[in-house]
């Protein structure tokens, strides 16, 4: 799953929660990855809020410039899965 973020230190801690393994059924955490996007917030999103929420979830950082899509495909680009 690719999440994008851009000055959203509020919610991104409650999107990535939701999405972990201890808030899914069923769902092991090896079982899917989660690269979140921030899109070059002024308040950066802290590598640990991500990467607390299970073995799968990784941050990727974007320039201030950069676009939505462009976050989105450097994630697909950046992503293990098929």
């Amino acid at each position: 799953m690719i999440v994008a973020f851009h000055d959203m230190a509020r919610e991104a801690p409650r999107t990535l929660h939701t999405l972990s393994p201890a808030y899914q059924r069923g769902v092991d955490a090896g079982d899917y990855e989660v690269l979140a996007v921030d899109c070059g917030s002024a308040r950066p999103l802290p590598e640990p809020t991500v990467s607390g929420c299970g073995p799968g979830f990784r941050l990727l950082r974007m320039e201030p410039a950069a676009s939505p899509a462009a976050a989105i495909n450097a994630a697909v680009r950046a992503s293990r899965g098929d």
